[in-house]
C-alpha cells in the first residue's frame, strides 16, 4: 500500500477542462508498494536525498523507469522524517527555497514529465511523506495546465488527511517521552500541510502554462 497516494485526474483548470485520470500520480515513498500498486506507471521520480532513499528503498517493478533527483539536499531537508528537534526547518523558508534556491533540480523535474510518452503508462513523483517536495512539484505541474491557485491548494491541503494521523503519533511519542507541548507542537507543525507553507512557494513561482504538455495531457480529455 502507498501512503498518500493519489492521481490528479479529476482536477479541472481555469478553461474547465479536467485532467484525465491514469496519467499524472503523487504519493509518498514506495517502499512498501506491491506491483499491483504500480500498475500503468511507467516513470517514477524520486525526489528523495539519498539518505531519505537508503532508510526507505522504493519497492519498484523491472519494467518501470526509475530517475533518482534530489530537490535539496540532505541538510536543507532538515526533518527527515526522524522527529529530531534538532533538525526540524522553518517551513516556510524551506518551501520558499525550494523555489528560489533549487531551480535546477525542479526544473530537472519537471522536464521528466512533460516529456513523459503517456502511449507507455503514468508517471509519478514522490518524497518521503508526499506532502512538500512533492506538493512543489505538483503545484508546477498544475500550474503548467492552468489550473488556478486556489485548487493548486486544494490539492495540495488533501495530504492531510494521511499526514495529520502520523503527526499526532509523533506528537504523542514526544509527550511521552517528556518532551514539552510546545516542543511537540514544533514537530507535529512540520508534518502537517499549511496553507502559509504553500503560500511561500507559490508567492515565488511564475504560473507559465505550458502548451506542448497540455496538448500531451488533454488529448485524452473528454468533455
Amino acid at each position: 500500500m502507498i501512503h498518500n497516494f493519489r492521481d490528479l485526474g479529476g482536477i479541472k483548470n481555469s478553461r474547465g477542462q479536467a485532467i484525465p485520470s491514469g496519467l499524472l500520480f503523487r504519493s509518498a515513498n514506495l517502499n512498501a508498494a506491491a506491483p499491483s500498486d504500480l500498475n500503468g506507471i511507467s516513470t517514477v521520480i524520486d525526489l528523495r536525498t539519498d539518505i531519505g532513499r537508503e532508510r526507505a528503498p522504493d519497492q519498484i517493478p523491472e519494467n518501470i523507469s526509475y530517475h533518482s533527483i534530489p530537490l535539496f539536499d540532505a541538510q536543507a531537508a532538515g526533518i527527515a522524517r526522524s522527529a529530531s528537534l534538532d533538525t526540524v526547518p522553518d517551513m516556510v523558508t524551506l518551501y520558499r527555497k525550494m523555489i528560489t534556491e533549487h531551480r535546477e533540480a525542479v526544473q530537472a523535474v519537471l522536464s521528466i514529465i512533460f516529456t513523459h510518452d503517456f502511449s507507455s503508462g503514468g508517471i509519478l513523483w514522490h518524497c518521503t511523506a508526499g506532502k512538500d517536495r512533492c506538493g512543489v512539484i505538483t503545484a508546477h505541474v498544475l500550474a503548467a495546465l492552468g489550473v488556478d491557485r486556489d485548487t493548486i491548494m486544494a490539492d495540495y491541503m488533501l495530504s492531510n488527511a494521511a499526514c495529520i494521523p502520523e503527526a499526532d503519533a509523533i506528537r504523542e511519542s514526544l509527550l511521552t517521552a517528556g518532551k514539552s507541548q510546545e516542543e511537540a507542537d514544533k514537530v507535529w507543525n512540520a508534518f502537517i500541510a499549511k496553507e502559509e507553507y504553500m503560500n511561500a512557494a507559490l508567492d515565488e513561482m511564475t504560473f507559465e502554462e505550458n502548451s506542448e504538455f497540455q496538448k500531451k495531457i488533454f488529448r485524452y480529455y473528454e468533455p
